[in-house]
Parts: C-alpha cells; structure tokens; sequence
C-alpha cells in the first residue's frame, strides 16, 4: 500500500484434519438386556459443530426404520444425547447411524465406528440375577411355582440340591432390589431323599402356602404343607400318604383360595393299579373327599388337572387310557358330599385347563396347521357343549413348522384368562414364551417375548400376573444346554 510493506511476526498454522471419533457410548453396541427407557449417549474426542447436529445427520433406527429422535449436544460440544418421546420398542434391534454431514469444528467428518452401535430392548428384563445360585456345576433347580405377593412383588419355590447344597424346597422373595430367603429350606437334605414338585400359593398375598412330595431313604411318598406364619413355616396338618399302601406318585396337585379353602390331590399307582384322590383340609386334618376316583377299573389313570372354583368347591380333571391307547377325560366337582359329573368326557388329554370368573371350564388343545405345525385353540364349556374361545389360534406367532404349545392358563386379578405360550421362532430352535389375553372376543397379545439367553436353554416357564395386569414370568434354562445343570430366572416387562 503506498509502496509501503508491513511485515509480521512469524506464526504457525495448524490446520485440523483429524476427525472426531467416538470414545463411549451408551448403551454398549451388543447389549441384548437393555431398559425401553435407557439414555442415549455418545461422547466423542473433540467438540462438534453445533450446526450439524441434526435429526437428518444422527438417526436412531428400529429394526432399520426411523425412530424420531432429537439430538442434543452439550455445552462443551463432546457428548450427545438422543431425546426420544416416549420408550424405545422392544423385541427389535435398535441402532444409531451417523450422516457425514456430521462434523468438527474445523469440518472433518465423524469417523464411523468400526463396530455397528446397535443394541437390544428385551420385551422383558431379568429381575436380578439367577435366583438359585450354587456352583454351576452343581446347579439343579426345578419344579418352580410362582407368585405375587400383596405387595405386588414376585415369590417363588423350587426344588434344588446338590452334593454343596441343602435338597428341599427353596422358597425366595424379591424385595425391590435382590432375591432374600423367605425362612429354611423345606425338606430333608440326607442322601437318597427324593424331594420333587413344590408349588406356591399366596391365596391372600400375606401368608405363602407351599406343598411338595417327599420321600425319605425309600419311604412311601408323602405331600407336605406349609404356611408362612410370623416369619417361619408352620405345618399344615401332619403329611397326606396315597390312598393306595405304598403307592408312587405320578401327578400331584395343590390350590388354595383366600377364604381359607385347601386341596391337594394325587394319580397315584403301585403294583400295576392307578387312580386320583383328593384331599381338603377341613379346619384340623386332611381328609379324603369321597374315596378313589376312576371310572374303568382296569384302565391306566394319565394326567391330572385341579381347581377351585368361586364358592371354594374342588373340580377335578383326569384322563384314563384303554387298551385301544385311547384316553378319556373326565371331569368332576365336589358338591359337598359326592362327585357330579360337569361335561362328557374329552377324547385326549387337553394341554391345559383352568376355570375362569364366572367358573365355566376352560380348555386348551392343538390342532394341525397347513404348515404341519401345532396350534393352540382354546373352548369353554357353556353348560352343554365346548364352544371355541375366538376365530383365530391362541399364539401361533411365527411362520412355519413352529408348533405352539400353552404352558399355563390362569385367571388375572382383572377376572380375564391369560395364557402363557411357548413357540420356537424357527423350526427345531428353542422355544420363547410369551403371554396372550382373553379380551372377550379374540386373544390379544400382553407385554412382549421372552427369548433365550445366550448361555441357557428354556425348559419351561411359569406364570404370574401383578395388580397392574402385567405378566411375571420365572424360567429354568439349561446352562450351555446341559439338561443336568439348570438355573432359575424371573422376568419382568421391558416397559
């Protein structure tokens, strides 16, 4: 300027052509157990440019469709959270993409990580750890009931024992944050005790029953009762043995209702002979209601079914098979002083049988598909004859050879059948149990699937509903598909 020259101190510039790249993130990228309501966070090694943070550079994707999602980045412009309405969907594979639009203060691109960031919301989570805890190598829980406490939290008894572990019953309370013993373990522990199918009821919520067979160093077997009473197990009446001497036990049987009413009932069998009997407690003993049931004499008794219905009556369901293999169900209710007969017998054991809120049976069997798979369709016996419950099958989820089976039927505390289904998602894949509602006119799906877990197979599932209606489920998986060692779990909804 002017023939003038100006000159400046000497200066180094740094021109920034390292991209940002993210340092953590959470969820974890391969989390298979995370909360419909989880943070999303990511923090990255320099700040970006606020002006391309948006929805169109940060997407967060459901099974690779958009979730409407706004990012949010910090003060410091290093960490961003993705504000969603509401909870994520569960069952599916959530992820977050980022555009090249997103940038850098000096306009370098995010660096994509080298690992997808995708995870998974269950449609249930674990409520804590496995509930029965020994050794895995010495692990063998079994025969798990369920329950819901007044409280509304869960409580279950099993069976579980090893060379480490006292044998017996194990029953087990959450109290919001891990699983406390609720007193000793039922049962003998000495070797050679046979200790097998406990069952838990909490008729009023505040005073558990649990019952269990038991036979000690080749014993006769005999069914045991207890009742949770200021803190301890007190017994109920002194132990119930088979009608028949000696006699095995093929099924047992136990409900409770809250006005005090108790009944148990036993497919007994010794020397070739079988039969059902049912036992109630009347106040101070057990006592056998109208001796043996069975109806052909020289038939082989199968399968056994209790209830109680609204006024506290036992109904009682079994199966008799020929020598043709054919099986016929009968079913009977105690009307105080002898059994009547409450519909013509069932050609086939049905998968599972309840009584809902108005006490009319409810029955579930399968039929073949087009697939060559098994369904689920449900009936109710409307006095005369058994009308199917909906147009459509109960479950039946997936497409295929995939056969659905019912595990358990129960009534929730709203008064509706609710039914817990297993089905593989794949032909000769394990199975994943899930829960569907009777609405009155077709079966509707509650809460979302119970899936396998990585290091477990499922043997089989229980059912309990919490005041709000929401399904509780408890499972004995197989650990690393070892039929010989087995864990108890229990779920709640993702929601």
């Amino acid at each position: 300027m002017g023939g003038r020259t100006f000159v400046s101190e000497a200066r180094s510039l740094v021109v920034d052509r390292t991209a940002p790249r993210l340092v953590q993130q959470m969820p974890l990228p391969g989390t298979r157990s995370v909360s419909v309501w989880q943070p999303i966070q990511a923090v990255f090694s320099e700040a970006l440019e606020p002006g391309t943070v948006t929805s169109e550079s940060v997407a967060l994707l459901s099974d690779g469709a958009e979730i409407a999602a706004v990012p949010r980045l910090s003060p410091d412009g290093a960490s961003l959270e993705l504000i969603v309405e509401g909870a994520l969907p569960v069952d599916t594979v959530v992820s977050v993409e980022f555009a090249t639009s997103l940038t850098d203060l000096a306009g370098n691109a995010v660096v994509q990580p080298a690992e997808a960031w995708e995870w998974t919301a269950p449609g249930y989570l674990p409520l804590g750890g496995a509930v029965s805890r020994a050794p895995e190598e010495y692990e063998t829980a079994r025969f798990v009931s369920l329950s819901v406490d007044a409280d509304d939290q869960p409580v279950v008894a099993y069976v579980n024992g090893s060379v480490r572990e006292l044998l017996g019953v194990y029953v087990k309370r959450w109290d919001g944050s891990s699983w406390q013993p609720m007193g000793e373990v039922l049962g003998e522990s000495e070797y050679g005790a046979y200790i097998a199918n406990s069952i838990l009821k909490t008729p009023d919520g505040r005073a558990p029953l649990v019952a269990w067979l038991q036979s000690v160093s080749g014993s006769p077997v005999s069914a045991h009762v207890r009742r949770w009473e200021n803190g301890a197990w007190t017994a109920v009446g002194a132990p119930v043995n088979p009608l028949m001497e000696s006699a095995g036990v093929g099924s047992f049987a136990f409900e409770a209702n809250a006005d005090g009413a108790m009944v148990m009932a036993f497919r007994e069998y010794w020397g070739g002979q079988s039969q059902v009997s049912v036992w109630q407690w009347n106040g101070s003993a057990w006592a056998v209601l109208g001796g043996a049931l069975k109806v052909n004499p020289t038939w082989s008794v199968n399968g056994l079914s209790l209830m109680l219905d609204t006024a506290g009556r036992p109904v009682v369901l079994w199966g008799e098979t020929g020598p043709d293999q054919n099986t016929q169900v009968y079913i009977q209710r105690w009307n105080g002083t002898g059994w009547d007969t409450q519909a013509p017998p069932l050609t086939g054991l049905p998968r599972a049988t309840a009584l809902d809120g108005s006490d009319s049976l409810i029955r579930v069997g399968a039929s073949l598909n087009s697939d060559g798979a098994l369904d689920v369709l449900a009936f109710r016996f409307d006095g005369s004859s058994w009308v199917r419950m909906g147009s459509h099958v109960v479950g039946g989820l997936f497409p295929g050879r995939t056969d659905t089976g019912v595990s358990q039927l129960r009534i929730d505390k709203q008064g509706n059948m609710v039914a817990l289904l297993v089905e593989p998602e794949l032909a000769d894949g394990p199975a994943l149990s899930y829960v569907q509602r009777w609405d009155g006119a077709a079966w509707k799906p509650v809460g979302g699937l119970l899936r396998p877990r990585p290091d477990g197979v499922p043997q089989y599932s229980r059912l309990a509903m919490n005041d709000l209606g929401e399904p509780i489920l408890a499972r004995i998986e197989a650990i690393a598909g070892d039929f010989n060692r087995t864990h108890l779990y229990v779920y709640r909804p993702n929601n």
